[in-house]
């Protein structure tokens, strides 16, 4: 929006935002089951999303093999279905995105039949789906005809047979370059063609049957095959055809050059490759060569790049452009005994993890509070503990007695298990989980190719939830480059006796068997800071229970939400209280009171956002149809991961709705509903100076230009009436973050005096001043709904207690001229 048409509102959309904002605004999705009355249902509705694009407005009607629920929480992670829900876009619009989104994930969960229609309710203001669903087909035999016999097991077998659980990233081959990358890929636990797998009819996925064909055809050598696959439907389940016309000649090495040697000579490469000019090429070859390289631990960079000739596309020019371990031995040299070692403690690692065995590492830092980590992780799952002592450090060169931690806290995650650990309370919340959860870990060690194509290397942890790895698996991948280079550390001592090498130097400690790699010892001091690692069968387990044994177990398997917030956030402030200088039982009465102030019933409506009897269809899903931001941006798929939890938790119409999820679609570059709804929220009658405040600094980390206007506006309204209405928007309705609020609200209306007084006795005299005129104003009026009792009593503290610090912070984004 800009110029005049644009007076009343604001616009944010032409500068970029800091996804560091977003830590305070982020929680969970409410899914909610409504019923619908007899109404008319309009096809084509016209007006504003408003209310109706709430999860909870979404009525299904005839949907028989796949569950209400599963379509409700597809449709909500759908990323075109995020934006167009917004309050402010067409009905029409949003109704005609829930047609087509359902329709597709029909007909990519195996629906070639399925019937859709999508109209809007209202009267009752909902968006009613009625579905006819037809039959659902899984996946039959595969067949293929115009070739031999022999190569068309072959290709049935490349399309029926799950294929590696690594690979090297690769392109093509669809007539172009064919590039396989050094980056090793994981996940290829399918086949293309898994029988019994639910059939794809969707549009997105009508291209897969000739991607698989190609993608076996390509394994196999032939590159410019004429052929035709499709899926059709044979009896009771779909079947894949693959005609090929002419499968052409088998790929050919019509030239290969190799650069980025320094010491090696190319000679010498081809020959330790067994790559000559006039081979036949396939992927599967041009993989096998990537893996003769990544293990040679010769060349921290190794890419192949096979370009199809203009005349002939089924002649390839082989590029293999490389970079030289430095303190590696040429092709031509044996290696070490210190590098053999150092080789094999590298495939004894990574043996010993894929053989079930944990990592256990361990991490002290002295002068950080006597700062303790200590964890395993594994195919199994992860436990970590870290404790630390708050409070001075012993004097130089004194041998005091080890500080007791004043904080200890642990985590551990398994594929049916779930903790969380207060150790210095003795407390926990612990519980069985859905294995099907399927969060895993990535811890890469590897060289990575800057974009100037030279190559540095990486340390990369990672994680995310993909079920198809199974339990909570932690994956590592170490190049063996990687360890070459660690047996040449200049600053190092190297000794082998008795078969063992022994490692020294720079506070370093390592011991490992020379024949097999085992490692026996790892020790390390950096800077103070000292590290302790090792595979041991167990580790995790005896973590878990080591931490399960210390803590007795408070979580409510009838308020799992409720028990687990309510314990997080009697950590965090017990944690703040624990670090300020406050007589210790103090401490201990304010933190009785705070177990009664906020128990789990007080957290229970977030239940809402983490529902745990929804019926999901693990086979029902929404294919992404390219029309998102780039699928492989971290932070858009942040924002697509937590987006579904957090309507529920304010009202969409509210100033805190609005600028939840804005702040979320911008931090995924995603602008389109920005200056509507946050003109919507400008305007509106139901925000005072602290929504000002809250998206003037928004708007100022977006377009700055504009947040000087969203700040005179707040200074205007700066009396307690107006500061009411945004406690009003906070604690009116039915979001999660209302319920919550009242829920406390009227436990602290209901604590005695000397409770109210325990927990003031912590606090900083301004937010203990704060408390008691909030606790007696509530107090005060017992019998009034907390809706109204809460803005009231808030009011009341707008003078004394908040007008200052909102009125300086308004007039730091207000220009020098503001208004007074």
């Amino acid at each position: 929006m800009n110029g005049p048409a644009c007076e009343r509102g604001v616009s944010l959309a032409n500068m970029g935002y800091s996804t560091s904002r977003l830590g305070v605004l982020i929680l969970s999705v409410c899914l909610l089951s409504a019923a619908r009355a007899s109404a008319e249902v309009e096809p084509f509705p016209s007006g504003e999303v408003g209310a109706m694009g709430a999860p909870d407005r979404l009525i299904f009607e005839g949907c028989k093999l796949v569950s209400p629920q599963a379509l409700r929480s597809a449709l909500v992670r759908d990323w075109d279905v995020m934006l167009a829900s917004s309050p402010t876009n067409r009905l029409g619009d949003y109704v005609a995105v829930v047609r087509r989104k359902v329709r597709t994930g029909y007909e990519a969960s195996g629906f070639a039949k399925v019937e859709i229609s999508c109209g809007a309710d209202v009267e009752h203001g909902t968006v009613v789906v009625s579905i006819k669903e037809g039959p659902r087909y899984r996946r039959g035999a595969v067949y293929v005809t115009g070739v031999k016999a022999a190569l068309a097991e072959k290709i049935i077998a490349k399309l029926t047979r799950p294929g590696p659980a690594e690979s090297f990233s690769r392109s093509g081959p669809k007539g172009g370059p064919l590039q396989v990358e050094m980056r090793v890929e994981r996940g290829k636990f399918l086949a293309p063609w898994e029988k019994g797998e639910v059939a794809r009819f969707d549009p997105v996925s009508g291209q897969l049957a000739e991607d698989y064909a190609r993608e076996a055809l390509g394994e196999l050598g032939f590159f410019i095959a004429n052929f035709d696959a499709k899926v059709e439907i044979e009896q009771d389940a779909a079947v894949l055809h693959v005609t090929i016309a002419d499968a052409g000649p088998p790929g050919t090495l019509n030239e290969v050059t190799v650069k980025g040697l320094t010491r090696n000579r190319p000679e010498d490469v081809l020959k330790f490759l067994g790559i000559e000019k006039g081979q036949e090429i396939s992927l599967d070859r041009l993989q096998e060569i990537q893996w003769r390289l990544w293990d040679s631990a010769r060349f921290k960079k190794h890419l192949l790049t096979a370009t199809p000739s203009a005349d002939d596309r089924s002649k390839f020019a082989l590029a293999i452009d490389l970079e030289e371990t430095p303190e590696a031995p040429l092709l031509t040299e044996a290696f070490s005994p210190v590098e053999q070692a150092a080789l094999k403690l590298n495939q004894w690692l990574l043996g010993r993890l894929a053989a079930g065995e944990d990592l256990e590492f361990s991490i002290q830092d002295p002068a950080r509070g006597d700062l303790r980590l200590h964890g395993a992780l594994g195919p199994k799952g992860m436990a970590l503990r870290v404790s630390a002592s708050v409070g001075p450090a012993p004097a130089a060169g004194r041998a005091d007695p080890p500080r007791p931690p004043t904080f200890e806290y642990g985590a551990a995650l398994t594929e049916d298990f779930g903790g969380l650990y207060a150790l210095s309370d003795g407390n926990k919340q612990s519980a069985t989980i859905a294995k099907s959860l399927g969060v895993y870990v990535d811890l890469n060690y590897v060289p990575a190719i800057e974009p100037d194509g030279k190559v540095k290397w990486s340390f990369n942890v990672g994680a995310g939830i993909d079920p198809s790895r199974g339990g909570v698996p932690a994956h590592v991948t170490l190049a063996p480059a990687s360890f070459l280079s660690i047996a040449h550390a200049p600053d190092l001592k190297y000794e082998i006796h008795d078969g063992i090498l022994t490692v020294t130097g720079r506070g370093t400690h390592v011991r490992c068997e020379v024949a097999t790699g085992r490692l026996l010892e790892c020790k390390s001091m950096r800077e103070g800071i000292s590290y302790e690692i090792s595979a041991r069968r167990g580790a995790m387990a005896d973590e878990i229970a080591a931490m399960e044994k210390r803590a007795a177990n408070g979580f409510d398997r009838a308020q799992p939400a409720g028990s687990t917030i309510s314990f997080i956030v009697e950590q965090v402030v017990k944690n703040f209280w624990a670090r300020q200088t406050i007589d210790m039982d103090k401490k201990a009465r304010a933190a009785a009171v705070l177990a009664r102030l906020l128990p789990p019933e007080v957290f229970a409506p977030a239940q809402r956002l983490f529902p745990t009897d929804v019926a999901t269809d693990s086979d029902f899903y929404i294919p992404v149809d390219g029309a998102g931001p780039d699928t492989g941006n971290t932070a858009f798929a942040f924002v697509k991961l937590i987006l579904p939890y957090l309507d529920g938790l304010f009202d969409r119409d509210s100033w805190p709705g609005v600028l939840v999820r804005q702040s979320l679609f911008v931090a995924a570059n995603q602008r389109k509903t920005l200056d509507l709804e946050m003109s919507r929220v400008f305007d509106s009658s139901r925000i005072g100076p602290l929504g000002y405040l809250m998206i003037g600094q928004f708007a100022h980390a977006v377009n700055p230009a504009v947040s000087p206007r969203i700040a005179e506006r707040g200074l205007r309204h700066l009396d307690a009436v107006e500061f009411k209405k945004d406690v009003t928007a906070l604690v009116e309705g039915d979001s999660v973050a209302a319920q919550i609020i009242r829920n406390a609200a009227e436990k602290l209306r209901g604590l005695p005096q000397g409770d109210v007084d325990a927990l003031a006795d912590v606090m900083p005299p301004d937010r203990a001043k704060a408390l008691r005129q909030l606790a007696a104003a509530l107090h005060d009026h017992p019998d009034e709904p907390m809706e109204k009792a809460l803005p009231s009593a808030l009011e009341q503290l707008w003078t004394p207690t908040f007008r200052d610090s909102l009125e300086a912070a308004l007039r730091q984004l207000a220009p020098p001229n503001d208004v007074r």
